[in-house]
């Protein structure tokens, strides 16, 4: 994948979500006030475009003109639909990689519509709009002057740059940090505790997004980002209760044990 020089005019969906940047498109123009109070550095290169409705065929036609890049973000999800077929854009599976796709997820929207667990329809819902980018880009490669490349990240933690008025307003994910944190606040953080699942800084997939530009090799790949696993009782003891001493005193690291393991293995010719 090219890279595309500084200075370039990239187009990022999704401002009122988790990751935003120079130009953006939001649902209304004061939905960008905040926007311009944290990047007055670069207000001659920040750029609003109004979309009342990104599900709407051609929602993004006038946003894409002239851009030399297109950092997708925005990708809504309805929870509360009555028809599978709303979710089930296309039901035929095609395979680009040998990681999984959530098939499961799939049939559980198609069967129970609706009644689908939340999660299910959320799962279903990105990994749908991914395949069909991922079609539409294989259909068309031939005469196409651009690459796709795509993220998929587990739960995103981290600080909050875009506009949350509330806590209640927090997305999922942020908001399970805030509800360990301030169990008082109405979280189910016994409850959440117990939860586990992968993870990654939201500064370092936002890094990610711009390292995808700016360095060669990245061509037409899927690539899953994570930092590694939790449990969310695990954040708590290393937030209140410091390891320092066990960690530079007692014991090794993974990444010092398995070196010294390799390392054991090729003495011994194994």
């Amino acid at each position: 994948m090219p890279t595309i020089p500084s200075g370039s005019k990239v187009l990022i969906t999704g401002v009122k979500g988790y990751i935003a940047s120079w130009i953006c498109a939001v649902q209304s123009a004061e939905k960008g006030t905040w926007m311009r109070e944290i990047f007055q550095e670069y207000a001659d290169k920040l750029e609003f475009i109004v979309v009342l409705d990104i599900t709407k065929d051609g929602a993004f036609n006038q946003a894409v003109i002239d851009v030399d890049a297109i950092i997708h973000t925005a990708s809504p999800v309805n929870l509360n639909t009555d028809d599978p077929q709303v979710v089930m854009v296309h039901l035929e599976p095609q395979m680009f990689s040998e990681a999984d796709w959530g098939e499961q997820a799939v049939a559980e929207v198609e069967r129970d519509g609706r009644n689908a667990l939340p999660m299910s329809k959320y799962q279903a819902s990105k990994m749908l709009a991914e395949r069909a980018a991922w079609k539409f880009f294989e259909d068309n490669k031939d005469s196409l002057k651009w690459d796709l490349v795509v993220f998929n990240p587990p739960f995103v933690f981290g600080p909050i740059m875009h506009d949350v008025p509330i806590p209640f307003a927090l997305n999922e994910s942020a908001a399970l940090i805030y509800n360990l944190m301030q169990p008082d606040a109405g979280g189910n953080s016994s409850e959440e505790l117990h939860i586990g699942n992968c993870w990654i800084d939201m500064q370092d997939l936002g890094e990610a997004h711009v390292l995808a530009l700016e360095k060669e090799g990245v061509v037409n790949k899927r690539i899953l980002i994570c930092a590694g696993g939790f449990v969310c009782k695990s954040w708590i003891s290393d937030f209140f209760y410091s390891h320092d001493r066990a960690d530079s005193k007692l014991y090794h690291t993974k990444e010092e044990t398995l070196k010294d393991t390799s390392a054991d293995y090729e003495v011994r010719r194994w």
